[in-house]
């Protein structure tokens, strides 16, 4: 709670967080809409999650797949007789967070989007709050716009684990540096 109240009273923060968020979001979301309409899609199983629409359908590939079968109907060993692949490799805290927040809005596909930028943002706080610990706030400003305009930035809003992983990572150093081992070992 008390990283919260802290969030909020930091203007600075807030404002060079939310605007590397916002910014590169919107940039994620026109290199989607850019190449989606440029690059001929395969057709064929598994390759629209919502060919409706084109920003949570480039949003949703490959391992989102999987993610939306654990959500949708559990874990499986697999079948070696018939081939069937297991899911079980893949931990369960993303696919528990994705299915509570689409018990709330009725799409697996859009609350495991939601799910990865909610805690992309999160993250995105805990770093310039790291960096901060470390160096001024226009360094802090830069590695969280740096971080997040990456190339591979682009999976940080899929429906992937990478930014919840992330998130528990930057979590962990964060709370490490503070010795505040307790916390630091939950995340």
């Amino acid at each position: 709670m008390r990283i919260v109240l802290t969030l909020l009273w930091d203007g600075p923060m807030v404002r060079d967080v939310l605007t590397a968020f916002l910014v590169t979001r919107l940039m994620v979301l026109f290199i989607i809409l850019i190449s989606s309409s440029l690059v001929p899609m395969n057709q064929g199983l598994y390759q629209f999650a919502t060919p409706n629409n084109v920003m949570v359908d480039g949003l949703v590939r490959f391992d989102s797949w999987w993610y939306h079968n654990i959500v949708t109907q559990g874990y499986n060993m697999g079948d070696i007789a018939t081939g069937a692949q297991g899911n079980v490799a893949f931990f369960p805290l993303y696919p528990m967070l994705v299915k509570v927040v689409s018990a709330v809005i009725g799409n697996v596909y859009v609350a495991g989007i939601l799910v990865s930028n909610v805690a992309l943002l999160i993250m995105l706080f805990y770093l310039y709050r790291l960096a901060l610990e470390e160096f001024d706030r226009e360094t802090a400003g830069r590695a969280v716009f740096y971080l997040a305009a990456a190339p591979t930035g682009v999976f940080l809003s899929a429906m992937y684990t990478e930014s919840t992983y992330l998130l528990f990572v930057v979590m962990t150093f964060y709370y490490a540096r503070r010795s505040r081992w307790f916390w630091a070992g939950v995340a």
